[in-house]
């Protein structure tokens, strides 16, 4: 199984999935723990990947392959002491160390993704200046990203160094102990946002049996894989496999975060985990979408715009495509395509024909997007569920740049300025940019639509503006 970074999604083996992970070991020696008795009993409990916290060695790679599991593999090094100015020789090491073993199981279908680290002390993080160890981090994803380009790489941060965001990862990863389901809930929209367009990773959520009933861990883990999941994140782990744990070369005996017992024997969060289905992001009662794209002289982009729409998994929606004006043979395109509605105007501008795309719209949302953009195949879902969620009368979210392939593009990509949405808070924003922005008709009609003043640009942000205004909300 191969595990792929799409948008702000995992896929397995080219199908969106959410991951549902737990951490194995490490073990003392007389644990009695080995793949072989462990893994089935794993995949059994609903697991798809297992988190371990070392680099592995084939036999355990082969082990979870079998047992159609994947291998999160953190890479455990020295990071608690300052390797920039006192031990720079520690972080070479660890490069040395990643990129050699990557080398030797790359392309072992049994690994899914790297963390080059995991929790690196605040204090230590502020002595040795914040900005030199997201450097340093992002050297190391970096390497790995060398060796092997389709492996997903990221670094298991935690809240108290939330700064902690090397550029290049592939993922964020955030290892979060709350123990309140209600309190996990509000902060899971903040990791988005420092995420920005990564997907966002639970790397680690589990409750110590030792200092709370067995009952209140069957009752939160469970609820942790469910507002991550209606939370939109790409996966989830739970803390840990085993009451045994080896810390530092010592047995601890005075944490139990395991689903089973030292003994071997089961808690109820294992027997509550193996009932537990997750829900689907989309709503018991979808409403329906109008997508509306809006284009000029757009034949060179907007067919695999039309494609795109075309693929979205949604049950009820339909497309709609304003030609507004063109002179590049946009028209006869248009006409060519199936499933879709076309329109032709003269040269109106943008918000005029976003107008006329919404005076033609059956559905009770409207969805703009723009010619160039290729919406993901669960876009209306997750809007779907949003909607049904809040009160907000529009609703938007990132606008992913695509991979450069050229200089120009590169460039373009790192200036600022890029369309994007403007927050409030972590649930409420200030506006939404028109490529990416869906609206209730009816809020839509109250403030009679965009302004056919803005010809080429500038009408989301006004649209916005007059829908708070009139005292709606954005999300």
């Amino acid at each position: 199984m191969r595990l792929t970074v799409h948008g702000k999604h995992f896929h397995l083996d080219g199908r969106p999935h959410f991951l549902r992970t737990v951490t194995y070991g490490p073990f003392p020696e007389t644990s009695g723990h080995s793949p072989e008795k462990d893994f089935p009993q794993i995949r059994s409990a609903g697991f798809d990947s297992v988190r371990v916290y070392a680099l592995p060695d084939r036999h355990l790679l082969d082990r979870a392959a079998q047992n159609d599991l994947i291998i999160i593999a953190t890479h455990a090094w020295g990071h608690g002491c300052d390797f920039i100015t006192e031990n720079p020789s520690l972080l070479d090491q660890a490069r040395r160390d990643l990129t050699a073993w990557l080398e030797s199981h790359k392309d072992h279908p049994g690994l899914g993704a790297i963390l080059v680290g995991n929790e690196i002390p605040s204090d230590m993080a502020r002595w040795m200046t914040p900005w030199k160890v997201n450097q340093a981090l992002d050297g190391l994803i970096r390497a790995c990203q060398k060796v092997i380009p389709s492996i997903p790489v990221g670094y298991a941060n935690f809240p108290t160094t939330e700064y902690l965001e090397p550029p290049s990862a592939d993922f964020t990863a955030f290892n979060i102990y709350l123990e309140d389901g209600e309190a996990l809930e509000s902060y899971l929209p903040r990791l988005h946002h420092l995420a920005g367009d990564r997907p966002v990773y639970l790397t680690e959520f589990g409750l110590d049996t030792n200092r709370n009933p067995e009952d209140v861990q069957a009752t939160l883990l469970p609820t942790a894989l469910k507002s991550t999941r209606a939370a939109g994140f790409a996966g989830a782990t739970l803390y840990a496999w085993s009451d045994h744990w080896l810390n530092n070369g010592q047995t601890m005996d005075d944490w139990s975060f395991g689903l089973v017992r030292r003994d071997g024997s089961e808690k109820p969060a294992l027997t509550a985990l193996r009932k537990l289905v997750l829900p689907t992001p989309l709503p018991l009662n979808p409403p329906r979408f109008s997508i509306i794209i809006c284009t000029r002289n757009g034949a060179g982009r907007i067919e695999t715009c039309i494609k795109a729409c075309r693929n979205i998994d949604y049950p009820d929606f339909e497309i709609i495509v304003v030609n507004d004006g063109s002179t590049d043979g946009t028209a006869k395109l248009l006409d060519q395509q199936k499933e879709i509605r076309a329109f032709h105007l003269e040269p109106s501008g943008l918000s005029a024909a976003r107008n006329h795309g919404a005076a033609k719209a059956t559905g009770e949302i409207l969805a703009f997007t723009d010619d160039d953009c290729r919406p993901d195949e669960q876009w209306l879902t997750w809007l779907a569920r949003a909607y049904s969620e809040s009160n907000h009368a529009a609703i938007g979210g990132p606008n992913l740049a695509p991979t450069p392939n050229s200089l120009v593009l590169a460039l373009t990509t790192a200036a600022p300025g890029a369309p994007t949405h403007v927050m409030i808070d972590d649930l409420t924003a200030e506006h939404l940019p028109g490529c990416h922005l869906s609206v209730k008709k009816s809020a839509f009609a109250q403030i009679e639509g965009f302004d056919p003043i803005f010809h080429t640009a500038g009408d989301d942000v006004d649209f916005c503006w007059r829908l708070r205004d009139a005292g709606f909300t954005l999300g």
